[in-house]
C-alpha cells in the first residue's frame, strides 16, 4: 500500500517519511524479508526516496541494506532490479552521502551489475541504473572502480554516442 501511495506524489511521500517508524519498517522488510515482502518494500522505499529529498537520508540506510539492495541487482524479478537500483540512484543523490557512496561502491559487483543493467536493460531499468552510476561516480574512489570494471569505458562511450556526443 505504500508503494502505490507514494508513487510520484512529494506530498504522500513527505507525510509517509515522516511517520513513525515508516522508513525503518520498509528497510527491515527489505533486509529481513523475502520474496514480494522483499520487492514490496524496495518498491516503495524507491517511490519515497524517489519524491522526497527528505526521505533520502536518515541512519536506517545502513550498510546491511544497502549490501541487500546491490545484490537485488541481479534478482529473476525485474520489478526487483528496477527498484534496487532506483533506490541506489536516489540514496546516493541525497546531499552529504559521501559514506554512503563509498559504502554503496565498496559492495562485491556493484558496478558491474548496474552496468550491466545501463547496456542490457531497457526503460526504467536503464535509466535508474545509470542515474546510480552517475550519482556513485561523484566519490573519486568509485570512479577508479567503475573504471576497473572490464569493458566499463567502452560502454559508457556508447552511451555518449547513442545520445548524440551530449
Amino acid at each position: 500500500a505504500v508503494k502505490n501511495f507514494s508513487r510520484e506524489d512529494q506530498v504522500n511521500s513527505e507525510v509517509l517519511g515522516r511517520q513513525p517508524q515508516v522508513l525503518q519498517r520498509l528497510c527491515d522488510g527489505v533486509v529481513e524479508g523475502g520474496g514480494a515482502l522483499r520487492g514490496s518494500a524496495l518498491g516503495a522505499l524507491c517511490n519515497l526516496t524517489a519524491s522526497c529529498a527528505e526521505n533520502r537520508v536518515g541512519e536506517c540506510y545502513s550498510p546491511s541494506l544497502l549490501r541487500t539492495a546491490v545484490q537485488c541487482l541481479s534478482d529473476r524479478d525485474e520489478d526487483v532490479r528496477v527498484h534496487s537500483a532506483g533506490l541506489l540512484c536516489n540514496v546516493s543523490a541525497a546531499e552529504g552521502s559521501d559514506g554512503c557512496l563509498v559504502e554503496i561502491g565498496s559492495q562485491s559487483q556493484v558496478f558491474e551489475r548496474l552496468l550491466g543493467m545501463v547496456t542490457e536493460g531497457v526503460g526504467d531499468a536503464r535509466v535508474n541504473a545509470l542515474g546510480a552510476l552517475c550519482n556513485l561516480a561523484r566519490a573519486d574512489v568509485n570512479k577508479c572502480r567503475i573504471g576497473a570494471v572490464e569493458g566499463a569505458l567502452p560502454a559508457l562511450a556508447g552511451l555518449v554516442g547513442e545520445c548524440g556526443g551530449a
